[in-house]
């Protein structure tokens, strides 16, 4: 959750105070308004204040900005893996972290960020790619098949950028119990070995299947088929 604002008259603005409020920029008018006209005006500060902290002006302070963002985007997944529990704990762990986040909009808004600055696009590819190699590794150790985790991985990072984008974003109980019904994935995702250790046998086609030994009752109905049908040719 976004932190409220703190300055007040009197106090200096800090690097921090410039960085939370650009979140909730972010998140109330989308990256449009991360000027320094907007910042300065919604913090009550100068624009000497702004560029006291970020002295190359809006470059230098979208670096920092999207820097935190990422930082906080994957710090969290990070302390989960240091949890001392079975994967499967740690798996539900992430879940329900993920689901409990209030930041959907804020990372709808960056999400869209990077489809107009490069360097956005940068920093979400990254938090991107760090995302889905953690649930990969957590999947891989719960199923024992990379090739399986890897699809399963994919999909629970597809549920939860999906909860964002839905308008209001699908979050704490509702967006857990989502999560919680992919469950049954990290069984039948995995492939089945056959109990010889060998590939099945493919199916012969229906072309060369061999017919069913028949009994003698269902050999007579035939054989009285096939002399009706020559009587009726005659």
């Amino acid at each position: 959750m976004l932190e409220q604002p703190t300055t007040k008259k009197g106090r200096r603005t800090t690097r921090t105070d410039w960085i939370e409020e650009g979140f909730r920029v972010l998140a109330e008018e989308g990256h449009a308004g991360l000027t320094v006209d907007i910042l300065c005006d919604r913090l009550g500060r100068t624009k000497g204040s702004f560029y006291h902290h970020f002295a190359g002006g809006r470059p230098d302070y979208v670096i920092a900005l999207l820097e935190e963002w990422e930082r906080r985007a994957t710090e969290r997944l990070l302390e989960t893996w240091r949890i001392d529990a079975p994967v499967t704990e740690r798996l539900r762990a992430v879940n329900r972290q993920a689901a409990e986040l209030r930041t959907a909009r804020l990372e709808r808004a960056i999400r869209s960020w990077a489809a107009a600055e490069a360097e956005a696009a940068r920093v979400q590819d990254r938090v991107d790619r760090r995302r889905l190699a953690f649930l990969e590794e957590l999947c891989t150790e719960r199923m024992g098949d990379e090739e399986a985790a890897g699809r399963v991985a994919r999909v629970l990072q597809l549920l939860f950028v999906g909860a964002q984008h839905l308008e209001p974003p699908l979050q704490g109980s509702e967006l857990y119990r989502s999560f919680a019904a992919l469950e049954p994935l990290f069984d039948a995702a995995r492939p089945a070995a056959p109990g010889n250790g060998q590939p099945p046998e493919p199916a012969a086609p229906a072309s060369e299947a061999q017919p069913e030994p028949t009994t003698g009752r269902e050999e007579s109905r035939l054989s009285r088929g096939r002399k009706l049908l020559r009587l009726r040719r005659g």
